[in-house]
Protein backbone atom coordinates (compact mmCIF):
# COMPACT_ATOMS: atom_id res chain seq x y z
CA UNK A 1 0.00 0.00 0.00
CA UNK A 2 0.72 3.71 -0.65
CA UNK A 3 0.34 6.27 1.75
CA UNK A 4 1.64 9.91 1.37
CA UNK A 5 2.08 11.49 4.78
CA UNK A 6 2.81 15.19 5.93
CA UNK A 7 4.95 15.40 8.80
CA UNK A 8 4.15 18.23 11.25
CA UNK A 9 7.11 18.49 13.96
CA UNK A 10 6.17 21.23 16.42
CA UNK A 11 5.98 21.99 20.17
CA UNK A 12 5.63 19.18 22.10
CA UNK A 13 5.84 16.20 19.66
CA UNK A 14 9.31 17.90 18.03
CA UNK A 15 12.03 16.88 15.03
CA UNK A 16 13.34 13.84 17.08
CA UNK A 17 10.30 12.36 17.90
CA UNK A 18 8.91 13.12 14.09
CA UNK A 19 12.23 11.16 13.04
CA UNK A 20 11.86 8.41 15.15
CA UNK A 21 8.26 7.79 13.94
CA UNK A 22 9.44 8.32 10.43
CA UNK A 23 12.05 5.09 11.47
CA UNK A 24 9.94 2.73 12.76
CA UNK A 25 7.20 3.85 9.24
CA UNK A 26 10.01 3.05 7.16
CA UNK A 27 10.85 -0.29 9.23
CA UNK A 28 6.98 -1.38 8.23
CA UNK A 29 7.11 -0.08 4.70
CA UNK A 30 10.39 -2.24 4.28
CA UNK A 31 8.60 -5.60 6.10
CA UNK A 32 5.64 -5.62 4.83
CA UNK A 33 5.97 -4.00 1.33
CA UNK A 34 4.54 -0.55 2.03
CA UNK A 35 5.38 3.13 0.25
CA UNK A 36 5.70 6.03 2.39
CA UNK A 37 5.74 9.76 0.86
CA UNK A 38 6.65 11.83 3.76
CA UNK A 39 6.21 15.70 3.39
CA UNK A 40 7.43 17.99 6.51
CA UNK A 41 5.83 21.23 7.38
CA UNK A 42 6.12 23.14 9.96
CA UNK A 43 3.83 24.33 13.03
CA UNK A 44 4.05 25.94 16.32
CA UNK A 45 7.10 28.61 17.18
CA UNK A 46 9.46 26.98 14.35
CA UNK A 47 6.32 27.91 11.99
CA UNK A 48 5.86 31.66 13.60
CA UNK A 49 9.76 32.11 13.85
CA UNK A 50 9.83 31.84 9.81
CA UNK A 51 6.62 32.55 8.50
CA UNK A 52 5.02 34.50 11.06
CA UNK A 53 1.75 32.26 11.46
CA UNK A 54 1.78 28.85 13.92
CA UNK A 55 -0.35 26.96 11.29
CA UNK A 56 0.15 28.05 7.17
CA UNK A 57 -2.26 27.83 4.81
CA UNK A 58 0.07 25.11 2.86
CA UNK A 59 0.31 23.33 5.79
CA UNK A 60 -3.32 22.77 6.07
CA UNK A 61 -3.07 22.21 2.40
CA UNK A 62 -0.80 19.26 2.57
CA UNK A 63 -3.68 17.73 5.23
CA UNK A 64 -7.10 17.42 3.26
CA UNK A 65 -8.39 14.59 5.24
CA UNK A 66 -8.08 16.19 8.28
CA UNK A 67 -9.25 20.07 6.61
CA UNK A 68 -12.00 18.75 5.10
CA UNK A 69 -14.59 17.16 7.42
CA UNK A 70 -16.54 15.34 4.14
CA UNK A 71 -13.29 13.48 3.76
CA UNK A 72 -13.51 9.59 4.29
CA UNK A 73 -11.42 8.68 7.29
CA UNK A 74 -8.32 6.87 5.85
CA UNK A 75 -8.26 3.85 8.49
CA UNK A 76 -11.71 2.90 8.06
CA UNK A 77 -12.49 -0.01 6.18
CA UNK A 78 -16.36 1.45 5.98
CA UNK A 79 -15.67 4.55 4.83
CA UNK A 80 -16.93 7.30 7.44
CA UNK A 81 -16.64 10.88 7.77
CA UNK A 82 -14.60 11.33 10.56
CA UNK A 83 -14.90 14.74 12.43
CA UNK A 84 -11.30 14.19 14.23
CA UNK A 85 -8.39 12.44 13.89
CA UNK A 86 -9.05 8.78 13.54
CA UNK A 87 -8.05 6.36 16.31
CA UNK A 88 -9.11 2.62 15.06
CA UNK A 89 -9.71 1.50 18.94
CA UNK A 90 -12.14 3.96 19.77
CA UNK A 91 -14.06 3.63 16.30
CA UNK A 92 -17.60 3.57 16.34
CA UNK A 93 -18.46 2.46 12.80
CA UNK A 94 -15.92 -0.28 12.30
Amino acid sequence: MNYNITLIPGDGIGPEVVAEAVRVLDTIASNYGHSFKFTERLMGGCSIDKFGSSLTEETLADCPERTDPSAACSLCEKGSVCSQICVPSKCTTR
